[in-house]
């Protein structure tokens, strides 16, 4: 293992005449400074394809610009001034001229390139440009950046974005949002780019809904200047922040650049995993022929230089990462892989004792997984304060007790002494063998890792008087997949108290520096980020979503939510809740008295087992766990004082399975597509039971969490990862409005954090004049009018169709013949809603016809 705490890199400064950012953005002093040869010619073979794919129309129709003399070489025609409205497609379009020197939010090329709301009806698939296009035009504007003065500047590697205007700090106009820390993504198979959204995504027909696509991250070489927090746009901010510097690009450099007089840039990398080395080496018995500086155990992969430059090296054929290089920047792109694949070192399947369940306020189990915790007194000091002291505030991100090992481990898999697996996860006799312990559990790889990723100038030497000191690398993190790519915490922070745990809180907001054993590419044993002292610098500021103010923002309107790309690989789409987090958690070298820094060793092995927990706490990490709390819900452990997690986010019935005995199947006969759900269970339903008295009586049919195995059903590919891709921030905050509503409507509902109201059932519905299929919703509850249930006469357009139940003791429900249970309902409610208001009628079982719903008085849907 590498060892922290090595000598600190020199301090990077450049000592140039290279230009800052101009004061004004929208400014203009003459004639910019021509761009390098190669440059030039890039940027003009886009003006001239631009023009061949009927663009030229377009732009003069919307902005008056004249591309066809832009293209033939008219300079004048990039930099005048253009009779442009904030309308339409430009509504949220910043700049004057088609090309702004040095800022290319404010140059109308690039907008309508790389904008994913530029879109136009004339244009053929084939116009819209390609992320090499992108980069050409990106590169050609900076390269023209005018000289204002001269400063002290950072040449840094950070990642980077082009935003809408709700997803920046000023939320002005459309803009470059950077951070130091980028996030790329696993997942089951390779990303395309999306021209028309500009965007990676899955391939059309690729797999089938199942697969979900890798995500890379973008990273490119900029001067930086470094800023107080009064000086940079920063999107989540810190109380220490008046303490602290900020680096804030100012220009990009690029290969073959005026700025670099011709020189190139070589882009590495270098990536590690050590979770399963790190599990062993605190609670494993290492046996004869394991190794645990080789993979599985420890996963390397880095650029090492060859022939015909840097090649990723790696101890396996399936590299953690691989990088693809343009002339001005790089994306960082995971191997596509499983959820969760059996770790394997000579053949042999690596696993490592169980201990016997230790019980109490310290237990060793969450649910079936187990739990390890190296700092009891500080975990629970971390739950005080994050569950009831400051629910809703920062320190809900908890950063007493560090993450060193995973925290929690799948222990469901035994392997035998014949060396292959026996599952202990579908029946109710195993659960006491877990209990137990004294048996060998498989582990089992996930690729999630941490790296950096930096670069290194080629060709010769820089003149004398100009020094390009060593580039500050950027953090590179591969997360697990985002099952809500177009949803970002901080979209649904209105709604943070629903959360019974967790948050909405963002590492964007997160103060701690990087993990130091990530090595130097091609230096081993070089920490990448040495720990150092950050008070009064920016070694901790690297999370920070920054942007440059906006040049005069009364001059602009801050815009409402808009459709949400898929962009998500900046720190703000990354949650800072800690227990033990979903992307990301934290971490120390030694003791637990050593400084913190980000990792991802200390989440969950293999992540499947993690996910489940975290849907099953009411999706705690809002914008990226899915909420399953409703399909295990008289299941799940009460919290003390806070009660049992109720649904926060609900996901439809369709989203969460129809189980096969379930009304929507046996009654309606509906036909999913894929019978069980994303996690691949079943969803709850009501069912109809003769009591000893002969009556009809309600119970809620659901899974138990104790006999769930999420990381079994990634195996057996029962994980249908994309029924949530293309839900947008709007569907989900339209989804929570109403279910908080509907909860308040109800007698004894109370807060939706705290109800003991169970969502049994949720239906989206296209146009309640047409009613609501119901599928939900058994026979004998509700009348229906060819086949639909009807809402209250003056209910009308989209909205949701919820049914809850009360059941008074869900923690007593008995179990089924396929490992289910079912809780008595003292009552039903079936809620309705649009945009506006929500009614709640109570249901009653019949044995003949149904009863009229008497729908109470309308109350009103409020956002936030």
């Amino acid at each position: 293992m590498l060892v922290a705490g090595l000598a600190t890199l020199p301090s990077p400064t450049l000592a140039t005449n290279f230009p800052t950012r101009p004061r004004s953005r929208t400014g203009l002093d003459g004639i910019p400074p021509t761009a390098a040869s190669q440059v030039e010619t890039a940027f003009k073979a886009v003006l001239t394809r631009m023009l061949n794919q009927g663009w030229g129309p377009i732009l003069k129709r919307i902005a008056g610009f004249d591309l066809e003399a832009a293209a033939a070489g008219d300079e004048p025609a990039l930099f005048a001034e253009l009779p442009i409205e904030r309308t339409g497609t430009l509504r949220e379009f910043g700049g004057r001229r088609a090309v702004q020197p040095g800022d290319p939010a404010m140059s109308l090329i690039y907008h309508v390139l790389a904008a994913s709301e530029a879109c136009f009806e004339e244009l053929i698939l084939e116009a819209y440009p390609t992320i090499a296009e992108i980069d050409a035009v990106e590169n050609y504007i900076y390269d023209r950046s005018t000289l204002t003065d001269v400063g002290k500047l950072v040449p840094a590697i950070f990642a980077y974005e082009y935003r809408q205007a709700f997803k920046t700090p000023h939320l002005a106009h459309a803009d470059m949002v950077f951070t130091r820390a980028g996030v790329s993504r696993t997942g089951t198979q390779s990303c395309i780019y999306d021209r028309i959204l500009r965007e990676h995504g899955a391939p059309a027909g690729g797999g089938g809904t199942q697969d979900c696509a890798t995500v890379p991250a973008r990273f490119g070489l900029f001067l930086a200047e470094r800023r107080d927090h009064k000086a940079v746009g920063r999107i989540a901010g810190e109380s220490g922040d008046g303490d602290r510097e900020f680096l804030l690009p100012v220009c990009k450099l690029v290969s073959g650049g005026r700025l670099l007089d011709g020189r190139g840039i070589q882009f590495q990398h270098s990536h590690r995993d050590e979770k399963l080395a790190r599990l062993m080496e605190k609670h494993g018995e290492i046996e004869d022929g394991f190794d645990l500086n080789a993979p599985p155990f420890l996963r390397k992969s880095m650029s090492e230089d060859g022939p015909e430059g840097p090649r990723t090296f790696s101890e396996e054929t399936s590299p953690l990462v691989s990088i693809k290089s343009l002339a001005g920047s790089v994306r960082v792109f995971p191997g596509p892989r499983p959820l969760a694949r059996e770790a394997v070192q000579s053949g042999q399947i690596a696993h490592f004792p169980v201990p016997a369940k230790v019980g109490g306020s310290f237990s060793n189990r969450r649910y079936t997984s187990l739990k390890l915790v190296e700092d009891r007194r500080a975990e629970g000091i971390d739950a005080f304060f994050a569950d009831l002291l400051f629910r809703g505030g920062r320190p809900t991100t908890g950063l007493r007790a560090a993450r060193n090992v995973p925290s929690f481990v799948y222990i469901r898999a035994q392997v035998t002494g014949e060396g292959e697996l026996q599952f202990l996860s579908r029946s109710n006799s195993e659960l006491s063998k877990i209990e137990a312990g004294g048996y060998d559990a498989a582990l089992f790889e996930d690729g999630l890792c941490d790296g950096c990723v930096t670069a290194r100038i080629t060709g010769e030497k820089p003149s004398k008087g100009e020094s390009l000191a060593t580039i500050l690398p950027a953090v590179s993190f591969v997360a697990a997949p985002d099952f809500f790519p177009r949803v970002d915490p901080l979209d649904l922070e209105r709604f943070d108290k629903m959360f019974l745990e967790g948050g909405t809180e963002s590492v964007s907001g997160l103060r701690l520096p990087a993990n130091p054993l990530v090595e130097l590419p091609g230096r081993p044993g070089s920490s990448a980020f040495p720990i150092v002292h950050p008070r009064k610098g920016d070694a901790d500021t690297m999370t920070a979503a920054v942007s440059h103010p906006a040049d005069d923002a009364s001059d602009y309107e801050a815009k409402g939510y808009a459709r949400s790309s898929a962009l998500n690989t900046l720190t703000d789409t990354v949650s800072s809740v800690f227990y033990p987090g979903w992307d990301l958690t934290f971490s120390n070298v030694r003791k637990p008295n050593d400084d913190k820094f980000m990792a991802t060793f200390g989440l969950g092995s293999p992540f499947p087992e993690d996910m489940k927990l975290c849907a099953a706490a009411n999706g705690m990490w809002a914008g990226a766990s899915p909420d399953a709390s409703r399909t295990f819900y008289g299941t799940l452990e009460k919290l003390p004082i806070l009660g049992r997690p109720a649904t926060a986010v609900p996901l439809l019935d369709t989203e969460l399975g129809f189980h096969p005995r379930s009304s929507a199947r046996a009654e309606w006969g509906h036909e999913p597509a894929r019978e069980h759900g994303w996690d691949g269970q079943y969803g709850p339903f009501i069912a109809l039971e003769r009591g000893a008295d002969g009556d009809l009586q309600s119970v809620v049919d659901c899974a138990d969490i104790m006999l769930a195995d999420y990381v079994r059903n990634a195996l057996e590919g029962r994980m249908d990862l994309g029924r949530m891709q293309n839900l947008h921030n709007r569907d989900l905050l339209d989804r929570m409005a109403t279910l908080k509503a509907a909860i308040a409507s109800m007698p004894r509902g109370g807060r939706s954090a705290r109800s003991p109201m169970w969502l049994v059932s949720a239906e989206a519905v296209q146009e309640w004049a047409d009613g609501a299929d119901g599928f939900g919703v058994p026979a004998a509850f509700a009348p229906r009018r060819e086949g639909k249930i009807a809402g209250a006469p003056d209910m009308s357009g989209s909205g949701f169709l919820f049914l809850f139940a009360h059941c008074p003791k869900p923690g007593d429900g008995r179990a089924t013949t396929d490992g289910r249970r079912r809780f008595p309902a003292k009552r039903l409610y079936m809620c309705h809603g649009d945009s506006t208001i929500v009614r709640h009628a109570r249901l009653d079982p019949v044995d003949d016809i149904a009863r009229p719903l008497r729908w109470s008085r309308a109350r009103a849907v409020r956002y936030g």
